[in-house]
């Protein structure tokens, strides 16, 4: 986006987020059809435009994409046009329940998922006392991939709850 300077009468560029080697559009589907469009172009040409001026995007960049089930209210479906663009598509289902609690455990350390941190050193320490204080019995995870595993199979329920929406409940 391009900041206005008010003091100097200058126009500042500051990248965003598509100004990265690796971009995960997440639910692409749930943006609106214009912003599907700049994203399945830049990774087309590998460039952007910004109040007319064009920039080019870090080499290499790699876009990756998740989409929400179309039947999902709230989503746009991708033109068969711009689906092309992807590399490969795939269709991943859900995990099975011993996987989704290894998962639930997984997700509870962020160090060992090789997450480097974006906040201050002081800011982490103290978000990892107030996540260390929260105990999970592994009774719990096991009742709550249960709870999920039934959402997903029940004939009443169209989409059941996902592998995310569960660690992140």
């Amino acid at each position: 986006m391009t900041v206005y300077h008010p003091q100097s009468g200058y126009f500042e560029f500051r990248q965003g987020p598509i100004h990265a080697n690796i971009v995960l559009a997440d639910e692409l589907n749930r943006a609106a059809p214009r912003t599907q469009s700049a994203l399945l172009e830049a990774m087309e040409e590998r460039k952007v435009t910004v109040d007319g001026v064009t920039r080019s995007l870090p080499e290499p960049f790699l876009l990756f994409a998740t989409q929400n089930p179309l039947e999902y209210e709230g989503t746009y479906r991708l033109p068969e046009a711009q689906m092309d663009r992807f590399l490969m598509r795939l269709s991943l289902g859900y995990p099975a329940p011993e996987q989704e609690v290894e998962m639930l455990g997984r997700f509870s350390d962020p160090q060992a998922m090789g997450i480097k941190p974006i906040l201050l050193p002081e800011e982490i320490i103290t978000l990892q006392r107030h996540v260390k204080m929260v105990l999970v019995d592994d009774r719990i995870k096991r009742y709550m991939v249960q709870v999920a595993d039934t959402s997903r199979r029940h004939p009443r329920i169209l989409l059941g709850i996902s592998p995310r929406g569960l660690s992140h409940g």
